[in-house]
């Protein structure tokens, strides 16, 4: 009788090991899981960060503002058409260059991202 009652408690001591064993398999390979789904997340956030930032140059902006800026140059440069149009329109006449070269000063300040709304590099 003693025999039953050992291997009953040996035999249920064994399925909770088991069970134990089980749940810790499972604890790792959702642990595998969120790092791997955190790695994938982390590469998404760069590949978005790097589709964020234009291929237009800040510098290049900045020199066509400087030295072609009354003529809305930098403007059609950066995709910004409209404010192009304008600053062209409104260089023809010697009043409008008087507007537009305080705006292109402004621009090389104050602009940072493209017509696109992308940052420049």
């Amino acid at each position: 009788m003693k025999n039953n009652e050992s291997n009953r408690t040996e035999a249920g001591s064994t399925k909770e090991t088991m069970a134990d064993m089980q749940s810790m398999m499972m604890q790792q390979m959702m642990q595998q899981q969120i790092m791997q789904q955190n790695a994938m997340n982390q590469q998404m956030f760069n590949q978005m960060k790097e589709m964020n930032v234009s291929d237009k140059s800040r510098l290049t902006y900045i020199l066509l503002a400087l030295f072609l800026g009354p003529l809305g140059v930098h403007n059609f440069y950066a995709g910004h058409s409209g404010k192009g149009i304008f600053q062209l329109i409104l260089s023809i006449t010697l009043v409008g260059t008087l507007i537009t070269v305080p705006w292109c000063i402004l621009d090389m300040i104050c602009v940072k991202k493209d017509g696109e709304g992308r940052k420049f590099k």
